[in-house]
């Protein structure tokens, strides 16, 4: 048995962490200037982690998903 924790498990959920932040800043209407900037959640968290927009878009799906059937 591995002591190691799954790492790709915990690359998902930073990158999903930063997706939640962003798209978070994106709806903040006391700064509109910033709350535009985020408008593009997506493409800035696939930049800010140095993955492709898919990954951030399967992970974001993935996500979805999961919460879908846990309900």
């Amino acid at each position: 048995m591995s002591i190691r924790p799954d790492i790709h498990s915990q690359t998902k959920k930073t990158i999903f962490s930063v997706y939640k932040y962003l798209k978070k800043l994106s709806n903040d209407k006391s700064n509109l200037e910033v709350a535009n900037f985020f408008k593009q959640a997506q493409q800035i968290t696939a930049e800010a982690c140095e993955v492709s927009i898919a990954t951030v878009r399967r992970i974001t799906s993935e996500v979805s998903k999961s919460s879908c059937s846990e309900s």
